[in-house]
């Protein structure tokens, strides 16, 4: 019997409650900062240092854009998973029927507030929102495996969210931001897998084929080692070298 043939019957009155714990709002503010460094790094770049120059009110809403698909990408992955224990920056709560449903409106309001912004900030979100759909879909799942979901937080949350910001800030690409794009790339990684490596059990009962899964914790945690000071050299070395502000050192 599955965990949402034995969750209690939730009411209407406590759905919206459901909902906003599955969404997770402690990780919707890390989700919301990613597209923001983004943004302020196309600044420091480029040399426009003085805080007056950037438009504030689009960071405001390039936070919004990136906060409100949040949600509706718990929901989706709370309706593949169908469990009320407690998860990373979540709570444990029974799982609304049919929520991945709820996922689709958010998609649809921040790609067009998106695309508002600019095309550049519309690709992306639309991109993210692929990759979304194909992490916690019940058709595709590529959470459940080894690499796909690996993949799709390092190309979302590493990748898209921070170029996000950085178009919206309307600067031309430079060999240092694809540089410093691809250690965002690794620390998201990190993260990923490290959190990962605790949940080996949860996986196992799913029926996922994860890395912690296939490899074990121990395995999973030296990986996330490596990651970690790959990550952790270039930020160190780049900073040293100039690439990114000086007080990163600190």
């Amino acid at each position: 019997m599955s965990a949402s043939d034995t969750s209690p019957t939730v009411r209407p009155t406590s759905t919206v409650r459901a909902l906003w714990t599955l969404a997770r709002p402690k990780g919707m503010l890390f989700v919301s900062f990613l597209p923001m460094i983004g943004f302020a790094y196309a600044y420091w770049d480029h040399g426009c240092e003085d805080p007056s120059l950037a438009p504030f009110w689009k960071m405001g809403l390039l936070a919004l854009v990136w906060a409100v698909p949040h949600a509706g990408t718990m929901w989706l992955n709370a309706g593949l998973d169908r469990d009320d224990k407690p998860t990373l920056f979540g709570e444990s709560v029974p799982v609304p029927a049919h929520v991945g449903l709820y996922a689709y409106p958010t998609f649809a309001f921040s790609i067009g507030l998106a695309f508002w912004l600019g095309t550049g900030v519309g690709v992306c979100v639309v991109l993210c929102t692929i990759l979304s759909i194909l992490y916690s879909h019940p058709r595709t799942a590529w959470k459940a495996h080894a690499w796909g979901g690996p993949f799709v937080n390092a190309a979302g949350y590493g990748a898209l969210s921070p170029l996000g910001g950085f178009f919206l800030a309307g600067f031309a690409p430079t060999v240092r931001g694809a540089v410093v794009l691809g250690v965002a790339i690794a620390w998201i990684s990190t993260a990923y897998f490290a959190a990962q490596a605790f949940q080996e059990d949860e996986d196992r009962e799913r029926g996922y084929r994860t890395l912690v899964v296939t490899r074990g914790a121990a395995f999973t945690l030296r990986l996330t080692r490596g990651l970690f000071w790959v990550a952790g050299g270039s930020t160190l070395a780049l900073a040293a070298f100039g690439w990114f502000p000086r007080v990163v050192l600190v």
